[in-house]
């Protein structure tokens, strides 16, 4: 079961794909522009696990993460 809890807690988002469509690969570079006031009373995180997907973790995610008024931007390519 999946509950809001707003400042509670942790929320991973998972990308696969650039905004392109394309798989990530390793031996590529990658950008993420997050807009300001990440939704995360605590802290937030970007990963980028062994060239192959991207988690943003938000532990304590506020309201504007539940309500999809805060939206992370696109990975896209570099270069």
């Amino acid at each position: 079961m999946c509950m809001r809890l707003t400042g509670i807690g942790s929320q991973y988002l998972v990308a696969f794909k650039d905004h392109e469509g394309g798989f990530f690969a390793g031996a590529l570079a990658y950008a993420l522009t997050l807009p300001p006031d990440i939704p995360a009373a605590r802290f937030w995180s970007v990963t980028l696990c062994k060239g192959f997907f991207v988690i943003l973790r938000l532990y304590s995610p506020l309201g504007s993460f539940f309500d999809k008024t805060w939206r992370p931007g696109e990975v896209g390519r570099i270069g």
